[in-house]
């Protein structure tokens, strides 16, 4: 049975009509006014702040003089002392400018009539003009008493006048009280007793026992908003240099964090990424002041920073978190893999741009100024100096090794190097026998294309040895290698070198019955060019369509050529044709994989010549044996697969069977003998 008396529903929240006269408009201007004063007391960007800025990029000029390692890089931050003292000298001369600026900002967005209601969320104010709006709660920053009015303050220096007369009711008026005090957590103070400021930092004491972390957490939740590009994110800043220094730390240690995770425990702290870290602290602050002078203050440049610096803890560890996703998921993504750096970019720059022009109330049109400043402030800086000695953990240093890696590189720009060179390859020319009527024999060029890692050269020797010790080249062979330690002993690999050594060899050869045998190992770029480098030496590029024109000028018909590098797929089309046999260690678009500075052999060289080819003479059974095993090798490494490519010509596989045969009888020789 249903009662007869239903339950009363809660009374509606009361709507106050407040209206005020001209005498009580100028009153709350001058409210705003003692409240611009209070916050350039405090700890923003205000002249003594400005100072204390000052004081410590000169400190960190110090630094940089104490541990950099050049001149140039202990000259960079002297640039600080002047950025402060020319943003301290401007903010000092226009402190007064500025003030007035705000209080007639304030005077025009005073309404006379408005009505305000008190909800769950915030208060919703209605201008008799009919635009309204809702203030959360978190906005208010002050409660203070008049004698004959409530002043409600709210952030971007804004204040509700409430006249006492307006709400005649005691209890109306004692409610809304009780109302403004519970949801905000602030105490309402008589104006003779404190400013505004101060009047919200102790409202916020009372409430919780850490406001320092509570204004870190808004700051976060702030910058959560600017990212996903909302309205109400300003009103959740706390933008003090407390704060801003918080920020610094946490985004530092969030790259601490990366750093571990990427290096290991076995690293070591790097104290040279102290004064980079630090030189991003001001960039920030002269973004922040130059938007802040586009709009109502610049002395309000703290919270601009305070933004920037919460949009980049929470950015960061997206960019950060890149390197560690796994190979499947940009094997996914495909050719897009190539844009996702740059739409983070975008990002960040267009949430920087619209988080400091709403947080200085600018007009839209001034959007792309911001936007300008953060990219010319944050952005470019970072492309110009491109400096890699960022990260505060890296791999442990050791002393004997970056010695000896330097005296390797030194050995390469003796100018000893200069005058032996054209004699070691006339040499190794010269030393090219001629072939033998009757036989077909091979001829073989080795050239190992990159001086930085000694995989190439360990890879180019062990196929001279290998072909001569089972396809009988020796007196044919020709190695071109760039690496320090043998530039005074070997010829180098250049575009030049390997055009002697293609005519040397074709003046010798049967080009009936002989086969040049082209091994050419070292890195590839995506535009298919095979690199040739020795430093501090730069040689011509050598591409497909060079070696081509190179082969075909030389008159060497029969010819297998074997390119193993990344992209060297690029490099099967345009060598092919019915005498060629060419092969190659990776797709047009692919890596090739094992290219380690301690590495004996690559991937594909390993399977290819010191797996396969010790096994049989037949270059393409080899090649299928060693495509097979790389294929399972890269899958047990969790590589991307490079999918080695070949093209076999129909005229020249007679040539190569003829080879084969010749050598296999060799070899029953040899094993026949005593």
């Amino acid at each position: 049975m249903e009662s007869d008396t239903a339950a009363a529903p809660p009374p509606a929240p009361p709507v106050f009509e407040i209206e005020t006269t001209r005498s009580e408009r100028i009153a709350a201007i001058r409210a705003v006014q003692r409240w611009i004063r209070a916050y350039a007391r405090e700890s923003r960007f205000s002249p003594p702040s400005l100072l204390l800025m000052a004081v410590i990029a000169f400190t960190i000029t110090l630094a940089f003089h104490l541990f950099s390692w050049s001149s140039r890089d202990a000259a960079l931050p002297w640039a600080l002392v002047l950025i402060f003292f020319l943003i301290f000298l401007s903010t000092a001369a226009s402190i007064s400018i500025q003030q007035r600026r705000l209080i007639t900002l304030a005077a025009e967005e005073t309404d006379g009539h408005f009505s305000l209601h008190p909800g769950e969320q915030g208060l919703a104010v209605r201008a008799s003009s009919g635009s309204g709006e809702e203030i959360p709660w978190s906005a208010i920053r002050g409660l203070e008493r008049h004698h004959d009015a409530i002043a409600i303050y709210l952030r971007a220096f804004r204040v509700l006048w409430l006249p006492l007369r307006c709400i005649p009711d005691e209890t109306a008026r004692n409610s809304l009280i009780r109302e403004l005090e519970t949801r905000t957590g602030l105490t309402l103070r008589n104006a003779s007793t404190a400013p505004p400021a101060a009047t919200a930092q102790s409202g916020a004491s009372s409430r919780e026992s850490s406001p320092f972390l509570r204004a870190l957490r808004d700051n976060l939740r702030a910058g959560v908003r600017f990212l996903l590009f909302r309205k109400s994110a300003p009103t959740l800043l706390r933008g003090t240099v407390p704060q801003y220094i918080a920020l610094c730390l946490l985004n530092d240690a969030t790259g601490l964090a990366f750093d571990l995770l990427h290096v290991g425990w076995e690293g070591e702290f790097n104290r040279w990424a102290i004064p980079w870290l630090l030189w991003g602290i001001p960039l920030i602050l002269l973004c922040a002041w130059c938007c802040g002078r586009l709009g109502d203050t610049a002395a309000r440049a703290m919270d601009g920073a305070v933004a920037i610096m919460a949009i980049t803890c929470l950015a960061y560890p997206m960019q950060a978190a890149l390197p560690f996703l796994p190979e499947a998921f940009w094997r996914q993504l495909g050719p897009a893999s190539e844009w996702v750096g740059w739409l983070l970019l975008t990002w960040f720059v267009l949430a920087n741009g619209i988080a400091l022009g709403r947080i200085y109330r600018l007009r839209p049109p001034r959007y792309a100024v911001a936007m300008a400043a953060v990219i010319t402030t944050l952005i470019l800086p970072g492309f110009l100096l491109q400096n890699d000695n960022d990260h505060l953990w890296v791999e442990r240093y050791d002393p004997d090794q970056n010695a000896a890696a330097i005296a390797r590189r030194e050995q390469a720009r003796s100018e000893t190097v200069l005058y032996r060179q054209p004699a070691l390859l006339e040499q190794a020319l010269a030393g090219l026998r001629e072939q033998r009527p009757g036989v077909p024999d091979i001829y073989l060029i080795a050239m190992g294309g990159n001086g930085g890692q000694d995989v190439f050269l360990h890879e180019t020797l062990s196929v001279d040895a290998l072909f001569e010790e089972r396809f009988d080249t020796a007196g044919r062979s020709v190695v071109l290698v760039n690496n320090p330690a043998t530039a005074q002993e070997r010829p180098i690999a250049s575009v030049t070198a390997l055009q002697r050594a293609l005519d040397a060899a074709a003046a010798r050869m049967d080009k009936d019955e002989d086969v040049l045998f082209l091994f050419m190992t070292s890195h590839g770029s995506q535009d298919f060019r095979f690199d040739l480098s020795l430093w501090p030496y730069r040689f011509e590029e050598l591409t497909p369509q060079r070696l081509r024109e190179m082969l075909d000028a030389s008159g060497i018909r029969n010819r297998v050529i074997v390119v193993s590098a990344c992209y060297s797929g690029g490099f099967v089309e345009p060598l092919a044709d019915e005498r060629t046999l060419v092969m190659s260690a990776a797709r047009a678009d692919r890596n090739s994989h094992g290219c380690s500075h301690e590495a004996d052999w690559t991937f594909f060289g390993r399977a290819y010549f010191d797996e396969a080819l010790r096994h049989t003479y037949s270059f393409s059974e080899a090649f299928a044996q060693a495509r097979q095993a790389v294929t399972e090798r890269e899958a047990a490494q969790g590589y991307e697969a490079s999918e080695p490519q070949i093209a076999e010509g129909e005229k020249i596989r007679p040539v190569l069977e003829k080879i084969g045969q010749r050598l296999a009888a060799r070899e029953k020789t040899h094993a026949a003998a005593p």
